[in-house]
This record gives structure tokens, C-alpha cells and sequence, in this order.
């Protein structure tokens, strides 16, 4: 389903958009880290954790990114990096971004991603492609 206009991780199932549900997913198994490559209609998800999620801390990184500390209710904070990484980048090309060197990705802004297991990845950390 995709409402005209909202970005699909943005499109709202009850009253949190799907990118937050798998997040709270994610940090219901211990995850408190998330990086989010932005491609089309980046501006918007960033939007969304820069002004509807209240950020405590912004930091601005390499290359336009950015990493968000949002508090959340009964749970550790969590971190979100944010980076741009353009609208024709590739997923390779994406999870390469300088600001994520090293680090696995939730997934791109513009699909879903599934549910991993992250212990078979370097470091715990989760990743599609």
C-alpha cells in the first residue's frame, strides 16, 4: 500500500510509519544503532526525525550526513545516522557511503527492510541488500 505523496517507509500503520515499527523491532532485539540511506524523498524521512521525533542531539557528518540521538520512552536511546546518499546510487554503492565505511545499513529509504539475523553478521550489526 502507498498513500500519493508519503515516502514508504513514512506510511503510517495505526500512528508510527513503517520505518519506525522496524526500528522498534530492531531495538526490541538489542539494537540501538541505525543507519538510514537516504535516497528518493530523503529529505522527508529526515524530516521526520528532525522535527516529529525530537531529537536530543544533531550532529552533522562527512558528506551531509547526519546522526540523530532520539530519546525514547522505556528504552535507551537510540542513534540514527542519516545519510545522503543520492537517488541513483545503487544498494552497493549506498551501503559504500563514506559516512557508513564500515557499519551495516537498515536498509535503503525507499523499500523495506526484512527482518535479519544479526548474529551472523560482522559485529551484530543488521543489513539488507
Amino acid at each position: 500500500m502507498s498513500l500519493p505523496g508519503v515516502p514508504k517507509p513514512l506510511v503510517p500503520i495505526g500512528s508510527e510509519p513503517v520505518l519506525g515499527h522496524l526500528m522498534r523491532w530492531y531495538a526490541h532485539h538489542g539494537h540501538r544503532e541505525f543507519v538510514v540511506c537516504l535516497g528518493h524523498d530523503g529529505h522527508r524521512i529526515e524530516q521526520y526525525f528532525l522535527q516529529e521525533r525530537d531529537p536530543a542531539v544533531v550532529e552533522s557528518l562527512h558528506g551531509g550526513a547526519r546522526r540523530v540521538r532520539v530519546p525514547r520512552d522505556g528504552d535507551d536511546e537510540w542513534t540514527i545516522t542519516l545519510v545522503p546518499t543520492g537517488l541513483q546510487a545503487s544498494i552497493g554503492e549506498r551501503l559504500r557511503a563514506p559516512a557508513i565505511s564500515g557499519e551495516w545499513s537498515l536498509g535503503r529509504a525507499d523499500h523495506g527492510a526484512p527482518a535479519l539475523d544479526a548474529s551472523s553478521r560482522p559485529g551484530g550489526r543488521v543489513g539488507t541488500g
